[in-house]
């Protein structure tokens, strides 16, 4: 399995678009970027490293202790990682965000228990923080709440920010409880359903969409969290 893992993650140059694309979605700059990419140096190689294995499933504790092992010491591995610095588009949309929204979302923290960055990361990624935002499967409002689910959580106008925002988060707390307070399950359960994720058998499943998902949702929580 090692030599497989090995030959997958060095045998073959990592396509330098799609590297890119992954630094930027990291919140590097542009002349971050150029100099990662075109550096050749060891941070290129762990931030190649960390999004072959992002790829293939993996788990950030996962990525985490492949990458301490292959690169000791955590300097590197901090060096690999975001800036601190929220990306420009998380700083507009906190701009963006509504005071009575954002009171909801306390709100709704405080009741279940969900971080707030969080909750602001789900509704980011589901919707933009549009509150008449509909997709092609009917789901609606800020959090994206299916008619079903929306029915189940006692929410009877998903486009009514006070009752889609405390839906989606206690939605979210029972994910939690379903699934142990793991935030790659929670998100992937979120996204695709909770039966899903068990029929994968309790791991993200292997879907390109499921895993840009939570991809995206984790990296928009720890901007949040900044």
């Amino acid at each position: 399995m090692r030599i497989l893992l090995v030959f997958l993650l060095y045998s073959l140059s990592a396509n330098a678009a799609t590297l890119e694309d992954y630094l930027f979605a990291r919140g590097y700059s542009n002349k971050e970027v150029s100099e990662i990419i075109a550096g050749g140096n060891e941070v290129k190689r762990v931030i190649d490293m960390r999004y072959k294995l992002a790829m293939l499933g993996y788990s950030e504790q996962e990525i985490d202790d492949r990458i301490n092992r292959t690169f000791p010491g955590r300097t590197v591995i901090i060096s690999a990682r975001a800036p601190i610095t929220p990306s420009v588009e998380v700083q507009r949309k906190v701009r963006l965000v509504s005071d009575d929204v954002e009171s909801i979302i306390q709100e709704a923290s405080d009741t279940y228990d969900i971080p707030k960055a969080l909750i602001s990361a789900v509704i980011h990624t589901e919707s933009s923080f549009r509150r008449d935002a509909v997709s092609v499967k009917g789901a609606r409002g800020l959090m994206q709440l299916m008619p079903g689910t929306a029915q189940e959580l006692g929410v009877r106008n998903a486009f009514d920010p006070y009752e889609n925002i405390m839906g989606g988060t206690k939605y979210l707390r029972l994910l939690m409880y379903r699934f142990d307070s793991n935030l790659d399950l929670v998100l992937a359960a979120y996204n695709a359903g909770p039966r899903t994720v068990e029929e994968s058998g309790r791991q993200v499943p292997k879907s390109n969409l499921v895993r840009k998902y939570v991809f995206d949702v984790k990296r928009r929580y720890r901007e949040y969290s900044l």
